[in-house]
């Protein structure tokens, strides 16, 4: 409904033009026919002025390469959402995306090698089965997801939804690949969009930094594992 919004209103609104002139004429005797043949151009010529503009407001809303909301149609949605929530008494959350070693990527191997990745998590992120979801491309290899959700649980049941069904190779030429997300939720932790994807950016930030650390404390473990299991077999070794 929404990517035909200006052709139906136009058509409806030639409708409602027209039907008072249709009476009008065919009252006064003029030749149906004709009526019905200047109605039905009528109709075509809005249907078709309509078309052209859904799809203007489809390039201005669309990013070419993701196909996923733009940032300024990002905010006039959450800003429709916003109030929905308010109404309803239910959150909504802001979840910010960002794909780990994007910029090495982009800078080793190619930006087509990272047009392809942005590509793939976009539409993955398209295709999840998540109730009321908008997805936006906000800049470089970040993406928001808003999502209208009832209470707290269902914020992190989403959360859980993504990250499980975002799928990427393990590496691309030796870089390591993965994603990082950080949740915020509107009206508690803030009241626009921009304010909500700052707290969500730190929040996906302070967890990127976790994930690197836990996965440095388990190199550090697995090698000093490593260097006890060797340190052990020559001990055994000079026994014998």
């Amino acid at each position: 409904m929404e990517k035909r919004k200006g052709r139906v209103l136009l058509t409806a609104m030639t409708v409602l033009a027209a039907l008072p002139l249709h009476m009008y004429l065919s009252l006064n005797g003029l030749n149906h026919i004709l009526v019905v043949v200047m109605s039905a151009l009528a109709l075509l010529f809005s249907w078709q002025v309509g078309k052209y503009i859904d799809q203007l407001r489809y390039e201005r809303d669309t990013d070419p390469l993701t196909r996923t909301h733009t940032r300024p149609a990002a905010l006039r949605l959450f800003r429709a959402m916003s109030k929905k929530s308010i109404k309803a008494n239910h959150k909504v959350a802001v979840y910010f995306i960002d794909i780990d070693n994007f910029k090495t990527i982009n800078d080793s191997y190619g930006h087509h090698v990272g047009d392809t990745m942005l590509k793939k998590v976009s539409s993955q992120l398209l295709q999840m089965k998540i109730r009321g979801k908008r997805v936006a491309r906000w800049g470089g290899d970040e993406f928001v997801i808003m999502v209208p959700c009832a209470d707290d649980k269902e914020v992190h049941n989403v959360q859980h939804t993504l990250l499980s069904h975002i799928q990427l190779p393990t590496s691309c030429q030796q870089t390591p690949l993965s994603i990082s997300i950080g949740c915020s939720t509107f009206p508690s932790q803030g009241m626009s969009l921009d304010e909500l994807v700052d707290i969500a950016d730190k929040q996906m930030l302070w967890n990127k930094r976790q994930s690197k650390s836990d996965a440095h404390r388990k190199r550090t473990a697995t090698l000093s594992n490593g260097h006890c299991e060797e340190a052990s077999s020559r001990r055994c070794v000079m026994e014998k």
